[in-house]
């Protein structure tokens, strides 16, 4: 696996590390954090009479956790022991490769406390942990689960802790405090953290476009005037309910004229191994045009996708950093375009907001229904309900911030 050179949080991050440090990583998706912290995992590995890892990374989703294995597998040419534990796939299989032993672990909350709970793993020789998408392990919950998998350490072996998030919460930051050294270093990527991210290399537009048949034409026509050539462009089209996933795949065959084979879906009412099935496709380039609920939405390390259409606008806005984050990574250029309607005053001015921080084009449409929203909402609770996604100064890399208390100074950073 090459890497000709190093994205800056790597390149801040690896050196951290190395010298042993507690870390907070501050940093939005397609920043190359998940080799930031492979790599300085990689020196503690060692093997043990019981087959214990040494490493163990935790994140929120099976998606993410593949992904992380296929790094770490890459990284080391399969010269390293690395197993997965998550649900949605074989218990059975997952407990048989942890009996043989592994160096290194990546797993879901949930299905590793069930291994701890049934003896089929050991944390005893843990060293290296790092909680990856830490706000959306405790956005899914799993804080009671974090609480009792670390409790299955052994308190006299040293290890060294990290984090990653997005954003900075008061939770992320009880969770810091929880787990982390005091002295722990915090690092962070542009505006990760200030409740925004921000991506330079994602071109954003929004459509004002109302019903369902409105807007499979404006997506066709969108494909046939070029703005989304079928030919090189790879496009994931995301939806908000499994049932649209069918209806937008089958309408755009048959307008497009196209073998229902070639245009994929992904919901989380697939099987794992559907999904494994179709994202295997979709990355090998066999289908062009995938249609998702937010099941693909995180996690998801597909560099090559260079369009994204929201079909329906989610109902937050860190939803929406997320489904376009599908795009623009690692540094490459992508496009991506947001259909809205009536329904969607809620998120209006959080939307607006974003793309102005963005230096973005803000359509009238939009604007209009972000203040229609609001008036409607002045007039029903008698007083101003401006949303505020977010603010912050737009920063670079704050490379090696030392918090000396024990969390207070964490906030104030940035």
């Amino acid at each position: 696996m090459a890497y000709p050179s190093t994205t800056d949080i790597q390149k801040y991050t690896i050196p951290a590390l190395e010298a042993g440090h507690d870390l907070i990583g501050l940093a939005p998706t397609g920043s190359g954090k998940t080799v930031a912290f492979a790599v300085p995992a990689l020196r503690h590995v060692k093997q043990n009479k019981t087959g214990s890892p040494s490493v163990l990374v935790m994140a929120p989703t099976r998606e993410l956790v593949q992904q992380t294995t296929k790094v770490f597998q890459q990284l080391t040419c399969g010269a390293i022991r690395v197993c997965e534990a998550y649900g949605g796939a074989s218990r059975e299989s997952q407990a048989r490769r942890l009996h043989m032993g592994c160096e290194v672990l990546v797993a879901c909350p949930g299905r590793l406390k069930d291994f701890l709970d049934a003896g089929d793993v050991s944390l005893k020789h843990l060293s290296f942990l790092v909680f990856d998408e830490a706000d959306r392990l405790l956005d899914m919950g799993f804080k009671p689960q974090l609480d009792e998998i670390l409790s299955f350490c052994d308190e006299n072996t040293k290890r060294q802790t990290m984090m990653w998030s997005a954003t900075w919460p008061e939770e992320v930051q009880g969770l810091a405090r929880d787990f982390l050294s005091p002295n722990r270093l915090m690092i962070r990527a542009g505006t990760a953290g200030t409740g925004l991210q921000l991506n330079d290399h994602i071109n954003q537009r929004v459509i004002y476009v109302e019903s369902f048949n409105e807007r499979i034409e404006k997506l066709i026509q969108m494909i046939e005037d070029g703005t989304i050539n079928d030919n090189t462009d790879k496009l994931i089209i995301f939806v908000e309910r499994q049932s649209d996933t069918e209806n937008v795949c089958e309408s755009l065959s048959q307008r497009l004229g196209i073998d229902r084979r070639y245009v994929g879906v992904i919901h989380g009412g697939l099987s794992q191994r559907q999904r494994d099935s179709v994202m295997h496709q979709f990355k090998q380039n066999y289908i062009r045009i995938l249609v998702a609920t937010d099941v693909a939405a995180r996690g998801l390390d597909i560099p090559d996708v260079t369009f994204v259409i929201n079909f329906q606008m989610p109902k937050n806005i860190d939803s929406y950093c997320h489904r376009i984050g599908r795009t623009g990574r690692a540094g490459r250029s992508g496009n991506a375009c947001t259909f809205i309607g009536r329904g969607d005053g809620g998120t209006a001015r959080q939307l607006v907001d974003y793309l102005q921080k963005c230096k973005m084009t803000v359509p009238d449409d939009l604007k209009v229904l972000a203040e229609k929203h609001n008036e409607e909402r002045r007039n029903k609770f008698g007083s101003s309900s401006r949303g505020n996604f977010g603010g912050g100064r737009r920063g670079g890399y704050n490379n090696y911030n030392r918090n000396n208390s024990r969390g207070r100074n964490d906030q104030n950073r940035f």
